[in-house]
């Protein structure tokens, strides 16, 4: 029978609780603790809180958190010991495999959220900053979006474009550049076609294209 120990407590193997745990999910908790030598050790511990107060070990090892724990790094869990440990050296280190540890306790090794956390309000305030951090969906890669935005605007001859411009202002350039009718044309017989509108051919209008393709949204 595996029994319930107090959710934020991590006694560590001398039983010293100088664990300080960050958050629990339904998959896992993490903490750590200060050693020796600008050391520290990171423990992800596979369980469930039972309750608001309490924590429930999982009896066996969490095999979905070994594909963001990864040996050689990582310690696995085994027989005697049901936990994943590291140590690093160094605050920067710290932070970087924490991040690490409470992104696999939130996704169980996957890519989105799936397991919200509850943190610890007694955690120091950049800690659980890390835990906000590791809930919140990276920001999409516009990298193919504005390479061809710049790529537009010098091809264009816009004065001054570069890669330190940001995604909106790249934009905002790109609308200003004068249309393409033809190309335009093309794409609005298309549209028109593929709706099965009734006459439409390369005589009609730009103007009439393109109120015929507005009427199709209406």
């Amino acid at each position: 029978m595996v029994n319930n120990i107090s959710l934020f407590f991590m006694a560590g193997t001398e039983g010293t609780g100088k664990f300080i745990v960050i958050a629990a999910t339904s998959r896992a908790r993490v903490g750590f603790r200060p050693i020796p030598g600008n050391r520290f050790r990171i423990r992800v511990e596979p369980g469930v809180p039972s309750s608001e107060s309490e924590f429930t070990p999982s009896p066996a090892p969490a095999g979905e958190l070994t594909t963001a724990l990864t040996r050689p790094s990582w310690k696995q869990p085994d027989a005697e010991q049901n936990r994943f440990s590291i140590v690093v050296i160094g605050e920067k280190a710290l932070r970087e495999q924490l991040a690490v540890a409470l992104r696999a306790a939130c996704t169980a090794g996957g890519e989105s959220v799936a397991f919200i956390p509850v943190v610890n309000p007694a955690a120091p305030e950049w800690a659980r900053h890390l835990v906000i951090a590791a809930t919140t969906p990276a920001p999409a890669d516009d990298t193919a979006e504005r390479t061809a935005l710049i790529a537009k605007l010098r091809a264009a001859k816009v004065k001054g474009v570069n890669s330190r411009w940001g995604t909106p202002a790249l934009r905002a350039a790109a609308a200003k550049l004068p249309v393409d009718e033809a190309a335009e044309r093309t794409a609005l017989i298309a549209t028109l076609r593929a709706a099965n509108a009734k006459g439409v051919n390369s005589r009609w209008g730009t103007p009439a294209l393109r109120a015929a393709v507005a009427k199709l949204s209406s």
